[in-house]
């Protein structure tokens, strides 16, 4: 019957009988499913376990019983009413518990508890309620506008193309009436215990909660996301030639404004200290700006006045300043290394 889902399996018992007319429709009869199994794709999603009673009469399916199974359980409950056979009219509740709802790879992926309504009619219905991420993740783009990476490596273009495409919509993957439809109202998210933003460079834990809004404007679905979250604790490496250095996460935000893009601004700091080879320490610290689909990075130091991000690498590499640098002998130079790598925050 459709292409969105693949895998089927388990039973399904009917006894259905539907009299009166188009307009007025009178329903009688059961729809059982056991044992159902069914993957969905798109989401990186298969959910076990299925089972559902569904209870017809007069112009209404009661929802006698209905859960899904992925990682916890996904209990659905509340009735169908038809105003016409054309014309479902839903009010349900979904209550997820420790539920895997996605895993999207270099997207995301939630396990979530929560209780949630779905009311209104079958295309345009309202989804509402809260949710309590228990686990999960959310990817950014890595730095990769550093000239240190390899832009022409085809991984990294296939990265980059992926983002672009989600910047310039991301309405879902999945194509289909009723969610190009569906609408969100006040649904509020919060962030559990092992919430985290990752990309290759960081693992940065997230709190905190926002609120989720989608309308449909002009055909077209626009999810907004509002609120703030925090940065917990977490790590970032950054890469250097023939190196790489460790940063521990102080602060941050993941700032979402309401806007359509999707596309929160970052403002997370982490900090790594250097020992000199003066016997002394100095504190670099890698802020990390710009957007989660366009991060940008710049270092700073707790030194006075301000070093140059050449000499906060000449640091991190060597442990002093550059121009206590030597020469390669007839590779490159230490100088030349640092200038290079430097370039990269440019």
């Amino acid at each position: 019957l459709t292409s969105l889902v693949t895998n089927v399996g388990g039973q399904v018992s009917a006894n259905v009988t539907i009299r009166g007319t188009w307009g007025e429709p009178r329903l009688d009869g059961a729809i059982d499913v056991r044992n159902g199994a069914v993957t969905v794709p798109a989401i990186g999603a298969r959910y076990t376990g299925i089972v559902a009673r569904l209870d017809l009469k007069d112009n209404l399916i009661e929802v006698a019983e209905a859960r899904l199974t992925s990682g916890g359980t996904l209990d659905v409950s509340g009735e169908v009413r038809f105003e016409s056979l054309t014309r479902p009219v839903l009010d349900l509740t979904l209550e997820p518990r420790g539920f895997a709802a996605f895993n999207i790879r270099d997207f995301g992926a939630m396990t979530a508890s929560g209780d949630l309504r779905l009311r209104g009619p079958g295309l345009g219905a309202t989804l509402g309620g809260q949710i309590t991420v228990d686990a999960g993740f959310l990817s950014f783009a890595d730095l990769i506008q550093k000239r240190i990476v390899n832009l022409d490596d085809p991984e990294f273009r296939a990265i980059v193309e992926s983002n672009l495409a989600l910047a310039a919509g991301l309405e879902p993957t999945v194509q289909s009436v009723f969610l190009d439809r569906l609408r969100i109202q006040n649904l509020k998210v919060t962030m559990g215990p092992d919430v985290w933003l990752r990309s290759h460079e960081a693992n940065i834990q997230l709190s905190g909660e926002f609120q989720v809004e989608k309308a449909v404007e002009d055909g077209i679905p626009r999810y907004r996301m509002d609120g703030t979250l925090n940065a917990v604790r977490g790590t970032y490496r950054l890469s250097l030639p023939a190196t790489s250095k460790e940063f521990r996460v102080t602060r941050g935000t993941v700032r979402f404004f309401g806007t359509p893009d999707l596309d929160p601004e970052l403002d997370i700091a982490a900090e790594h200290t250097v020992r000199t080879q003066a016997g002394g320490e100095l504190v670099v610290r890698a802020v990390i700006g710009g957007t989660l689909l366009v991060p940008r990075l710049r270092l700073e130091s707790d030194q006075r006045p301000p070093l140059t991000e050449t000499e906060i690498v000449s640091y991190l590499l060597f442990g002093r300043p550059s121009v206590e640098l030597g020469g390669g002998g007839g590779g490159q130079s230490q100088l030349d290394i640092v200038k290079t790598a430097a370039a990269s925050f440019a």
